[in-house]
């Protein structure tokens, strides 16, 4: 999915530099980022051309998304809800990270249990809190 949904740059060197730069910005997350781009810098690009997604002739499509996924951004997943019509977005709003389903959050696991389990979507799209984050040991 990360290779394939933007454009990469090929050149590698860039990833070197930019990692090196962005880990001395961004101890936690700059590290990991020459393994996602050295990556996607090789990925090889297919000659097929581009499929437009509309969710024509889908049945409702339900999707969830945290708003601090870093993992799949927010923002790429409004766009995918654009263009799915008739999708549904349950969104986790006040924290979370990537895999809100079966994570001690009872909003999101009622609509998508009724969803795999019944097919039920709900009406509109549905923002559900996340759950009070974990206290650090000695802090509570």
């Amino acid at each position: 999915m990360t290779c394939n949904d933007t454009p990469w740059r090929r050149d590698l060197g860039h990833w070197i530099r930019r990692s090196a730069e962005d880990t001395a910005a961004h101890p936690l997350a700059g590290a990991r980022e020459l393994a996602y781009a050295a990556t996607c810098a090789s990925w090889p690009v297919p000659a097929a051309p581009r499929v437009r997604v509309t969710g024509k002739g889908l049945p409702t499509t339900l999707m969830l998304n945290s708003v601090h996924d870093p993992a799949t951004y927010y923002e790429g997943a409004l766009a995918a809800h654009r263009a799915l019509r008739g999708s549904r977005l349950v969104t986790v709003t006040g924290g979370g990270d990537h895999g809100q389903y079966q994570n001690g959050n009872a909003c999101v696991d009622g609509i998508v249990d009724a969803y795999l389990l019944d097919g039920a979507a709900p009406e509109h799209d549905v923002a559900c809190a996340a759950g009070p984050l974990p206290v650090p040991p000695g802090r509570g």
